[in-house]
């Protein structure tokens, strides 16, 4: 199928072009996300891409959050889809 925008530059706030599901891991993730989408709530533990780290963040199911994660260290009950 033809991508009418693909000679577009890709920036941070187009839209997702790709994505990936999220496990909790003391490792960083394998992609920098522009945001995470939450498909079931929860309390999820992470690191921020430039320094916060360990917090703890109520997330709620349908909902996206515009996050830039570098680690998430335990999802809960959560169900997390990184979106780049």
């Amino acid at each position: 199928m033809p991508d009418p925008y693909s000679s577009m530059s890709d920036t941070l706030v187009s839209p997702a072009s790709n994505a990936f599901n999220i496990s909790a891991s003391s490792d960083d993730l394998a992609y920098i996300p522009k945001g995470i989408h939450c498909n079931a709530s929860g309390t999820i533990t992470c690191d921020f891409l430039n320094g916060a780290t360990g917090l703890s963040i109520a997330v709620v199911a349908g909902m996206y959050y515009p996050y830039r994660l570098k680690k998430v260290t335990n999802l809960g009950t959560a169900t997390l889809v990184g979106l780049y």
